[in-house]
């Protein structure tokens, strides 16, 4: 973008007068709460109007095509790279490792504190980008740092006026309407699904506010962390906090990136996982219990899948024939399914043993049905199905054991049980889940 007005520390280093590295180490020093690295050109790029357009990407590695898609739609301008950890991995991958279009220059901007969201050069260079990246870290320090000042005003504004904006991991979290700003505990699919008022369920409406995310709830890392519960929570409360006729959520896994231009049109990108590297939901009713301390239930949640390649229209929540999709995800009593809503056939689901609680003693107990389903009626005079149909189809299968996982905030659990999904049910597994949990209740 054009700027109207020249820094002193841009002038500095535009005269030559000494080594980019120097000349930064002297503005760190007199501008302090906060690290600058410069790659590139220090003068203001003049390409007049960026493409525009947002790039989201799950978290891992990052994925080349979709950052040379970044890189293009900054027409050659100067990107900013916003952080509060790390260092300036970004410049030189994206000034010349991935090639693709040729750019002016790339600044990394690193925060510590939160007078630097009003420092003069900060704000200017972000007036003066075609492209805000936000990388990964945590996204609780972005909001405390950002939030409310006059940096989070500039980033709107170029947004606005068609700077590319992108982010990833927790850089994609806060590039929503809403966004999940983690203020206490990273936040569990069982918790939130059990109290979608839990402290840990801290959801903002006011942070960013960007042209092609408005009606949006982001989340990263997100089939290999659970995560589905968490959104549909998150989508509930941001559909009622906000008023809105409906409210859309996407999940993006790992070393995967959505692009959306300008118009709306979304394509995925990816490096891995080639089925689910995206899942995006619409949430068209309210949820028809919201209340604190007591277990979520919403219904009809709309979805589509996404592997790398797929197109669709993100303004109009449509893909082409054959994408997956659209199903359904519904939420009852806490329970997350996928297919038609089915209540739950107990009121405390994945009781297993009946001893009035969940825990690591009904991991024993789900196991033994699902080894030996006659054998469990037996000891416990009911069919498996009554407590571990989990997932509502009717059947109590392998299929129970990731909605079973995520009633479990112990960290060992759920894991163990959502990786032995793909793989078919043997004896050598189940008993090692035994074993598993044996040993734990021994700790």
């Amino acid at each position: 973008m054009r700027n109207q007005s020249t820094n002193w520390l841009k002038t500095i280093l535009s005269q030559g007068s000494a080594s980019v590295a120097l000349a930064v180490a002297g503005a760190t020093q007199a501008q302090p709460g906060y690290d600058y690295f410069l790659t590139g050109s220090a003068s203001d790029a003049q390409v007049g109007v960026a493409l525009g357009g947002v790039l989201l990407a799950g978290g891992g590695d990052d994925v080349d095509s979709a950052m040379r898609w970044f890189k293009s739609q900054a027409q050659g301008g100067d990107i900013v790279v916003l952080r509060t950890s790390g260092s300036d991995g970004y410049n030189d991958y994206l000034f010349s490792e991935i090639g693709g279009t040729a750019i002016d220059s790339v600044e990394t901007f690193v925060f510590d504190r939160r007078s630097a969201s009003s420092d003069p050069f900060v704000l200017q260079s972000i007036y003066n980008a075609e492209g805000i990246f936000f990388a990964g870290g945590d996204q609780r320090d972005y909001f405390q740092l950002w939030h409310g000042t006059p940096l989070e005003d500039a980033i709107n504004a170029q947004a606005a006026a068609g700077a590319v904006v992108g982010g990833t991991s927790a850089g994609l979290a806060i590039l929503g309407s809403s966004a999940y700003v983690a203020l206490e505990d990273s936040l569990t699919s069982a918790r939130a699904l059990a109290n979608p008022y839990d402290r840990d369920v801290t959801v903002t409406h006011d942070f960013l506010s960007l042209p092609l995310t408005e009606g949006l709830i982001t989340d990263s890392h997100f089939e290999n962390r659970y995560r589905e519960g968490r959104l549909m929570t998150l989508l509930a409360r941001s559909l009622d906090e906000t008023a809105s006729a409906n409210f859309r959520g996407i999940g993006i896994n790992d070393s995967t990136a959505v692009v959306i231009e300008s118009d709306g049109t979304a394509t995925v990108h990816g490096r891995r996982r080639p089925d689910r590297a995206a899942l995006v939901f619409e949430a068209t009713q309210p949820a028809e219990v919201l209340t604190p301390n007591q277990p979520l239930t919403l219904r009809d949640i709309r979805a589509i899948e996404f592997s790398p390649g797929d197109v669709f229209d993100f303004t109009t929540f449509t893909a082409a024939d054959g994408v997956g999709g659209p199903f359904s995800y519904n939420v009852v009593n806490g329970v997350l399914s996928v297919g038609p809503a089915i209540d739950p056939p107990s009121p405390l689901a994945g009781d297993m043993n009946t001893d009035g609680t969940v825990d690591l003693n009904d991991v024993l107990a789900f196991v033994a049905a699902l080894e030996d389903p006659a054998g469990y009626a037996a000891t416990f005079g009911r069919p498996a199905a009554e407590h571990g149909d989990l997932n509502g189809d009717g059947i109590f299968n392998l299929n129970d054991a990731r909605p079973f996982a995520e009633l479990f905030d112990d960290a060992s659990t759920p894991r163990v049980l959502a990786q032995i999904i793909p793989e078919p049910a043997t004896v050598g597994w189940l008993a090692g889940l035994a074993l598993l949990a044996v040993q734990r209740r021994r700790r």
